[in-house]
């Protein structure tokens, strides 16, 4: 990662060949975000486009050319939940801030729960790995607490649910993915000491957030040739999914 780029060094603190210490990890992650951002302005002045935390519900894709399996799924999950109005896709979070080479970075799916709680999720089918899945949401996370604290960062307000973002008491950082992909490991075995984390971090705001690994029903082992045949079968796939489950993984 280059100078100019707001999550530089969170690999190294992302380290877990040691023992994992969720309230240091998350404080560390924290911290670096923060300093990124304040040489960021220093060295440029970095600001924030208008279009970061935008609520933009796309479901157009090529499928002909379009194979990315996470795309794939990303885009019929809007489509199945478009007319609900309340997920989003493709959030930009750091649009004018990293500059230079490198490219904005978009959360993949956002879903409004209740009046004040929001999902931030990162989807995953094949790509990457459960470790890689969870710091990239928690990039986002610490990006969403970071714009919470410059409140004059926010600067996409035109839809009424961006704002309601920026007014939940309750953030839930996700990762979703079919059971395969968390094999083989223990992912769900880190998910206590990220909560802690952020119960720490948090403990002077009136807003929270917290972390879990998600799985698709134990049936749902779509591949890119069949994504897009069964809208009802994603759909009851999307409404079965829930906490990740040591047997589950084990038996996958």
């Amino acid at each position: 990662m280059s100078e100019q780029d707001l999550y530089r060094g969170l690999d190294r603190i992302w380290n877990l060949r040691t023992e994992f210490n969720g309230p240091k990890v998350i404080k560390d992650l924290d911290d670096q975000i923060a300093d990124n951002y304040q040489r960021l302005k220093e060295m440029d002045g970095a600001g924030s486009s208008s279009e970061n935390w935008r609520w933009y519900a796309n479901s157009d894709y090529d499928h002909a050319k379009n194979r990315s399996p996470e795309t794939i799924v990303e885009r019929e999950i809007i489509g199945l939940t478009q007319a609900l109005g309340t997920w989003a896709n493709q959030v930009p979070v750091n649009s004018g801030i990293s500059e230079g080479n490198n490219q904005p970075s978009h959360i993949d799916l956002v879903h409004r729960t209740t009046e004040r709680s929001f999902e931030l999720i990162e989807l995953k089918i094949e790509s990457d790995d459960p470790y890689k899945a969870a710091l990239q949401i928690l990039r986002y996370g610490l990006t969403y607490r970071l714009f919470r604290r410059a409140p004059a960062l926010v600067r996409s307000t035109q839809h009424p649910l961006t704002e309601k973002l920026f007014e939940a008491s309750r953030i839930h950082l996700r990762v979703l993915a079919p059971i395969h992909y968390y094999r083989p490991g223990n992912p769900e075995s880190i998910e206590p000491a990220i909560c802690e984390g952020f119960e720490h971090l948090l403990k002077d705001e009136k807003w929270k957030m917290d972390f879990a690994f998600l799985q698709f029903p134990d049936w749902f082992r779509r591949n890119s040739a069949d994504l897009t045949e069964s809208r009802q079968t994603l759909e009851l796939a999307l409404v079965g999914r829930g906490p990740l489950r040591r047997d589950s993984a084990t038996s996958a």
